[in-house]
């Protein structure tokens, strides 16, 4: 992400320090994001996709070649029909990295490379002008999902949380949302935010970064909005601040979840599960791999969901508690999936107690 932009320039240079300048809610026209488009696909305009109701954006880095090899090999691959997707860039500082990139585009034409450089301070500028592209190139889709390359998607149970029958909202974000999370004032810490760049006590309701969904009327919304919302260096927290301005809301979905959900195969291929954060390459050839009809039919019919859905497996020493009330205990293992064989299940029973899942 780029630093905090002087309100009455439109351009993208950031001043040295977040201290440098008091960050305002609104501005007029400071915030520019407005880039030309190095390489570009035709993911929304090819015969095959006119018909194409959910855009996926993947967010990536150059260097991540491999991670999209498998992707395309795994969840991508069933990226037909109504879904279609690109791969977002910004442009690297290595040049040989953008001819790498450019050899990808030929071969497999799922690429987006935007004229501003890529760094991780500039993912707010990534994701507006992603935003941008989107608007102009694929108006005809209803649906726009941001989501970073080493996540897994499960598009089966996408496709049914977009078609049930009570619809989406055209004002929410949908995600692994958050409520009165608080800036961190530690200038040493990763997402340190100083009181001049944001005073108040919380933030607004906002979506991790790692991966959401929201209607193309939303992607509108904001991209017209944006010029007129100063910088601010999360990207997740930029957008809650312009859906605040908007009055949009943010809905919290079960299913999407933010860090790694603690590994079962057949877990990530059920509708448990729509989104899982940081996968590895091998970990995606393993679920992706995985035999899990029978499996997932017994969960059904058990009425299984994702709501105190607890995997054990003794070959993991250690858990980590990730979020616990009485009715979802989630936990994330400490150890890669790379070795992991379909341990039991556990669930909440109606008294509070974890008992097995048949299966």
């Amino acid at each position: 992400m780029g630093r905090k932009q002087h309100e009455q320039q439109q351009t993208t240079s950031m001043p040295s320090s977040f201290e440098d300048d008091v960050r305002h809610l609104v501005c007029k026209d400071c915030f520019n994001t407005d880039f030309g488009y190095i390489i570009e696909s035709d993911v929304c305009t090819r015969n095959t996709t006119q018909n194409a109701s959910i855009l996926l954006l993947v967010f990536s880095k150059h260097e991540n070649h491999l991670q999209r090899k498998a992707l395309r090999r795994t969840w991508l691959s069933q990226a037909k029909g109504n879904i279609t997707y690109t791969f977002v860039f910004g442009k690297n500082s290595v040049e040989e990295l953008n001819y790498n990139v450019a050899d990808e585009q030929k071969i497999h034409n799922d690429i987006l490379l935007i004229d501003f450089t890529e760094s991780y301070r500039n993912l707010t500028l990534k994701t507006i002008s992603a935003f941008r592209w989107a608007v102009s190139n694929c108006d005809h889709v209803k649906f726009v999902m941001k989501v970073d390359d080493d996540m897994w998607v499960n598009l089966e149970a996408l496709q049914e949380m977009v078609s049930n029958p009570l619809g989406l909202s055209t004002n929410k974000l949908y995600g692994s949302c958050s409520k009165n999370a608080r800036p961190f004032r530690d200038p040493k810490h990763k997402y340190y935010i100083p009181l001049s760049m944001y005073i108040e006590p919380t933030y607004p309701p906002y979506c991790s970064g790692t991966g959401y969904l929201t209607h193309m009327t939303v992607i509108k919304e904001l991209v017209k909005l944006s010029p007129n919302i100063p910088f601010f260096p999360l990207e997740d927290i930029y957008i809650a601040l312009c859906l605040q301005h908007l009055g949009y809301n943010v809905h919290n979905v079960g299913e999407f979840h933010a860090y790694k959900v603690y590994p079962h195969p057949c877990l990530y291929r059920s509708s448990v599960v729509i989104t899982s954060h940081g996968i590895t390459q091998n970990e995606l050839n393993l679920i992706w791999k995985a035999k899990c009809k029978a499996q997932i039919k017994v969960w059904k019919g058990m009425g299984v969901g994702y709501r105190g859905l607890v995997p054990i497996n003794s070959h993991y020493e250690k858990v980590e508690v990730i979020q616990q009330s009485q009715k979802k205990r989630i936990v994330r293992g400490k150890k890669s999936i790379n070795g992991f064989k379909n341990p039991p299940l556990m669930k909440l029973n109606k008294y509070g107690r974890h008992v097995f899942v048949g299966g």
